[in-house]
């Protein structure tokens, strides 16, 4: 899909100020594709497992298979080694916590449309969650317990999980 090598040099310049969860990083290298990056292979299996589960279900971006970094790239204290290609969907803005983060990168005016934007977000999914989360856990098997509106994206307009921990 694309070259290691290239692969190796985007994410070496990106992972300082990527999206990270508990046990990966995010780095977009295209405006269609994305990186997830792990520590190890078993974590990186265990997630891809669950996206390839929700993505034959119609439930996911589309995702690309695992391959290994040149070498070990160390990002917050984590080296990562291996990951997966998976397809870039429309998200809500990330404001964890207060907006401190969104600020630093932001003005205040950005935050303000950047909450409202979110608030739209939470309005649209919630009332349809626990419908949501039980269709993916009756079509794939997999509970889907940290359903918060971060981990969700919009593929064709359906809210589908973006994060598979």
């Amino acid at each position: 899909m694309f070259d290691l090598g290239t692969v190796q040099s985007v994410v070496e310049r990106s992972i300082g100020g990527s999206p990270r969860g508990v046990r990966s990083v995010f780095i977009p290298i295209s405006e269609k594709w994305a990186i997830k990056l792990f520590g190890n292979t078993g974590s990186c299996n265990a997630v891809m497992k669950n996206h390839r589960a929700c993505l034959n279900a119609g439930m996911a971006p589309e995702m690309g298979e695992m391959f290994m970094l040149p070498e070990p790239i160390n990002g917050d204290g984590r080296g990562y080694t291996c990951g997966y290609f998976v397809e870039i969907v429309e998200t809500c803005p990330n404001l964890d916590g207060n907006g401190a983060d969104y600020l630093r990168t932001h003005g205040e005016e950005e935050l303000e449309k950047a909450r409202a934007e979110v608030e739209a977000w939470r309005s649209e999914l919630y009332p349809l969650i626990r419908d949501l989360v039980d269709e993916i856990c009756e079509k794939t098997g997999w509970y889907f317990d940290d359903a918060h509106v971060y981990n969700w994206g919009k593929k064709n307009g359906k809210f589908i999980p973006i994060d598979f921990d």
